[in-house]
């Protein structure tokens, strides 16, 4: 709030004449309104929430971490399977939920991840499908 140069009572912001005096607010007195700054490339223009979600959550760091990570799962339960005999269903279930998150994250990468080449996108939908069908294969033989 100012106060008005005529009488001196308090003029809200979002007012342009004092209420008391009726006089106008000068330039000086008048609150500039904030800017408002928003990125304006062409990825965001016309996106959705969910499509900004997805495209979070398929990025190339996220899939590249869950790869990595899968590759790790399905390491340790084929060590697993190795040196403990005993505990061969643990193991495969380690083992298939590292194939599967590799899987569903590259099919996902693939339908989602638009800054990817068409013939990669595909070959990564391709391979996450594979690894899918192994990994219920892996637990459905046993």
């Amino acid at each position: 709030m100012v106060k008005c140069k005529n009488c001196g009572v308090d003029v809200p912001d979002s007012s342009d004449y004092c209420s008391s005096c009726g006089s106008p607010r000068t330039k000086e007195q008048q609150v500039p309104p904030k800017p408002v700054y928003r990125s304006m490339t062409k990825s965001n223009l016309n996106r959705s929430p969910l499509e900004a979600i997805f495209n979070m959550i398929f990025s190339k760091t996220i899939i590249i971490l869950v790869i990595a990570l899968g590759i790790l799962f399905a390491w340790i339960g084929i060590v697993i399977m190795i040196f403990a005999s005993r505990s061969a269903d643990i193991a495969l279930l380690i083992n298939s939920i590292g194939f599967s998150a590799m899987g569903f994250f590259l099919i996902g990468g693939g339908l989602w991840n638009p800054k990817v080449d068409k013939f990669v996108r595909l070959a990564m939908v391709l391979m996450g499908i594979f690894l899918v069908v192994q990994s219920l294969s892996i637990t459905s033989f046993y």
